[in-house]
């Protein structure tokens, strides 16, 4: 799924789950995703610009991201 490729190419991003994706209405769609991390890094940056890139590349409106830590997370990983 192309979204989900674009979460786990976010910087420092090891693996993605719970990826939901709804219509809210008609016009607005929202996305709600857990993201790991092995550290703080460029957490806020992420939370500021992904959203932003979400909208324009996939028209999502609404955007919940919740950090993971998992220092031994070393291979990507997506997945519901």
């Amino acid at each position: 799924m192309a979204v989900e490729d674009f979460l786990i190419g976010l910087p420092g991003v090891t693996a993605v789950h719970d990826v939901h994706i709804w219509a809210m209405s008609t016009t607005e769609t929202a996305l709600t995703a857990h993201l790991v991390k092995q550290d703080a890094r460029d957490d806020d940056a992420i939370i500021a610009d992904a959203p932003r890139a979400l909208h324009e590349q996939f028209g999502i409106e609404h955007t919940t991201l919740q950090w993971e830590r998992d220092p031994d997370a070393r291979s990507p990983r997506v997945g519901s």
